[in-house]
């Protein structure tokens, strides 16, 4: 019995040393970053990328931020700054403007 409660202990402590916040930039159903494709033509696509947010975790001295499902920059002496990316096909033409 005593076994039990100390490992239930802990388990708990650990649960809460590695635990996550979430810091919400808007309200959202799901916490993973949504893509809607506004419009796409030969000429032109346009789509919207929201993240509604992201998990924070504390180190030592700094929070350490990330997305779920997706990876961030981890270059040596750098911000591990979380990437969100994906796919967009350019359609084949002779004059393309892009707008960031």
């Amino acid at each position: 019995m005593k076994a039990r409660t100390i490992i239930s202990i802990m388990l708990l402590i650990s649960l809460s040393i590695n635990s996550q916040d979430w810091v919400e930039f808007c309200p959202s159903e799901t916490n993973t970053p949504t893509y809607n494709l506004l419009s796409s033509t030969d000429t032109l696509v346009e789509f919207n990328v929201i993240i509604p947010g992201m998990f924070e975790t504390p180190i030592d001295t700094f929070n350490r931020v990330n997305i779920k499902e997706h990876t961030r920059l981890d270059s040596v002496g750098f911000p591990e700054i979380p990437i969100v990316s994906f796919l967009v096909a350019i359609p084949d033409c002779n004059s393309i403007k892009d707008f960031v």
